[in-house]
């Protein structure tokens, strides 16, 4: 998990786990690869082995790969990898904290959160956002992986 996705949830973690631990995989992530993923961006899970990041520090020198550790891991065939997979697509949604609308819808949903005493899930993340339709638009202009290739 990376620090711009702060409100991960446990459920997502444990089912990531699990998934990469019965797959016996190099990889396996909930959000990569992007075009078929069914998570919001924000609530991105990634497990490797030790062992893959072993081999790809001794063999990769590409920048981007470098750069940005766990592409390597699905984008290339290099490593065994999967993905774990949800029944409904909250795709559309973004609450990673990349821009300043990020931060505002993140620290809005943190109030409802705390205010509600909730837990946080995914669906109650969605339900906040759903319920607030200028909140829901804040960072809508934002798309998964914007600012990779630069």
């Amino acid at each position: 998990m990376t620090a711009d996705c702060p409100l991960s949830d446990p459920v997502i973690i444990d089912g990531v786990i699990q998934k990469f631990i019965d797959d016996n995989v190099d990889f396996c992530a909930n959000t990569v690869p992007v075009e078929t993923s069914e998570f919001p961006d924000g609530v991105d899970v990634e497990v490797f082995s030790i062992t893959a990041l072993e081999k790809a520090n001794k063999e990769v020198s590409d920048k981007h790969f470098r750069e940005h550790v766990t592409f390597q891991f699905w984008q290339t065939d290099r490593y065994t990898s999967s993905q774990f997979k949800q029944k409904i697509n909250l795709s559309d949604y973004r609450l990673a904290v990349d821009y300043p609308e990020d931060f505002e819808l993140v620290r809005y949903v943190l109030g409802e959160i705390k205010s509600k005493r909730i837990f946080g899930s995914l669906k109650e993340l969605v339900d906040i956002i759903d319920n607030n339709k200028e909140i829901k638009e804040l960072n809508s202009k934002y798309y998964f992986g914007q600012g990779w290739d630069k």
